[in-house]
């Protein structure tokens, strides 16, 4: 398996705070040690994700809870430049096409060597990281840019997709049960990882980012980031 090529300007774009440090913390770490820059674009700021709170918060109190936390994160991944687009959490299908602009109108005044999401499946099937998809794969088409898609670990897509799938609770997420494979990864820093992983206190269960996923599985996570990448 090939290594996904560091050391380069990469353009991020996410669904969610806490998308970066769970999907690709490692591979952000290490470009910045191999000299590249990294620009991270998130659509929302994740006012719907209550269930791990320990008290009930109102979603404008929320907002800023996972702002505050995804600032401290980019902070200590050394992001070069951090864009909250303040998009509705839930609904950025809705949006497609604000989203859309907003995010090729950053890359034209970036331009970044590639583009960096999630695949069409989402990683997790959740539509949010689907449009999220969409919107950078239109501009990676647009710009002629290479994209990398971040993919689920082989093991998880091989022992692990039964639990995966069970976790999911409401229609956030599709229907669709195909992921896709990877083809290149990097090896990262599982320090690193988790270190930039606890900075989201607020969607944390028990002080464990995994805490609900079986040992043999969680693990996975944090060997190495996974992708599909033409470049």
């Amino acid at each position: 398996m090939k290594t996904l090529p560091l050391g380069k300007d990469i353009l991020i774009i996410t669904a969610h705070p806490d998308d970066e440090s769970y999907l690709c913390a490692g591979t952000i770490a290490q470009n910045r040690d191999l000299g590249g820059t990294t620009s991270l674009v998130c659509a929302t700021l994740g006012e719907q994700g209550k269930s791990h709170l320990a008290k009930v918060v109102t979603n404008r109190e929320l907002k800023q809870i996972r702002k505050k936390e995804l600032i401290q994160v980019s902070k200590f991944l050394k992001i070069d430049n951090l864009i909250l687009l303040n998009l509705p959490d839930g609904k950025l299908e809705r949006y497609a096409d604000i989203f859309l602009l907003k995010v090729l109108r950053i890359a034209r005044k970036l331009r970044p060597d590639y583009l960096l999401s999630f695949g069409p499946d989402g990683f997790t099937n959740h539509r949010d990281h689907i449009a999220a998809f969409s919107a950078t794969r239109q501009v990676a088409s647009a710009m002629k840019l290479p994209q990398a898609c971040i993919c689920l670990p082989p093991k998880i897509l091989r022992f692990g997709l039964p639990f995966l799938l069970k976790k999911r609770k409401n229609n956030v997420y599709t229907d669709i049960v195909s992921f896709q494979s990877c083809n290149c990864l990097v090896k990262i820093d599982q320090k690193v990882k988790k270190k930039a992983l606890l900075y989201h206190k607020s969607q944390i269960d028990k002080g464990d980012p995994f805490a609900t996923f079986p040992s043999h599985l969680k693990k996975e996570f944090y060997k190495a980031e996974y992708y599909y990448f033409e470049g």
